[in-house]
């Protein structure tokens, strides 16, 4: 067991988190012209974040601590109703993705997702993961999915009417309700926005960690809400960048600090092979 010494705070463990937002299936190398219209930066896409992943797997390896790898939802193109979106849960699986949340944009594929604990919410109508619990060396971590309501402007109007979704906070609480003694961290995926993570994590306490998305805000460092404490972080999406959120434990497993940042998956800073 290592011993860091923060101010005067004994820092024995600690947890690294890599997040992704908002995909919505844009896995490809190309320009940020929003970077710099004139001469963009590229982006790597999808090989630059298998480099990126492999870079920080093989860290945490060398280094003996843990890393949990998320996604808070809308992994599906906004407007897809043709063909599920295959390429998308191949590459969760192939990138050992720990937890993905089912965002608004994907609740039209609901039928398609794989059977397994990977894929969570907890306010969809008859679906019965709303969260999942794992352990990562001897630290217990709770996940809880969440997703809007408010369906009818995102999707078309056979699926925002057909499909049935309960009030985000409600059902949000009942849930660390029922697990919030059983874990040392708790982590909820939203694809609510950012003004609706704000509410919910000031109106549902014992939220650790709020890894949002939806309406394409981004944090470049984690926010913490001054009422809740929760740590809420999130990036611009479309694969741009990955979110790095470091917590610090004690002996007894309580949060005693963390760190963040984004890192924009520049092909240059991650050259993946594609």
């Amino acid at each position: 067991m290592t011993i860091v010494i923060v101010g005067l705070i004994f820092v024995t463990e600690k947890l690294v988190i890599l997040y992704t937002n908002d995909i919505a299936e844009v896995t490809y190398p190309r320009p940020a012209t929003w970077i710099n219209p004139n001469f963009p930066p590229e982006l790597g896409g999808l090989p630059s974040l298998k480099y990126l992943l492999s870079v920080e797997r093989q860290k945490a390896y060398r280094e003996g601590y843990p890393l949990l790898l998320l996604d808070a939802g809308n992994f599906s193109a906004p407007g897809r109703y043709g063909e599920p979106p295959h390429m998308m849960l191949k590459m969760f699986g192939e990138l050992n993705y720990d937890v993905v949340n089912i965002g608004v944009y994907d609740l039209p594929w609901i039928s398609y997702l794989p059977d397994s604990p990977t894929f969570i919410s907890a306010n969809i109508e008859g679906y019965n993961k709303p969260y999942a619990i794992l352990k990562k060396d001897d630290i217990m971590i709770g996940v809880i999915g969440v997703v809007t309501q408010y369906l009818a402007p995102a999707l078309a109007w056979e699926y925002a009417t057909k499909i049935k979704v309960h009030n985000p906070i409600e059902s949000v609480s009942r849930v660390v309700a029922h697990i919030r003694d059983s874990v040392d961290v708790l982590i909820v995926l939203s694809s609510l926005g950012f003004d609706n993570d704000v509410k919910l994590v000031e109106q549902v306490r014992g939220i650790d960690i709020l890894v949002g998305g939806y309406e394409g805000r981004g944090l470049r460092e984690p926010l913490e809400d001054s009422l809740s404490h929760t740590i809420i972080v999130r990036t611009y999406g479309e694969l741009s960048e990955v979110g790095k959120l470091v917590i610090y434990f004690d002996e007894d497993h309580n949060i005693v600090g963390y760190d963040g940042t984004t890192l924009t998956l520049f092909r240059e800073a991650y050259p993946g092979a594609e």
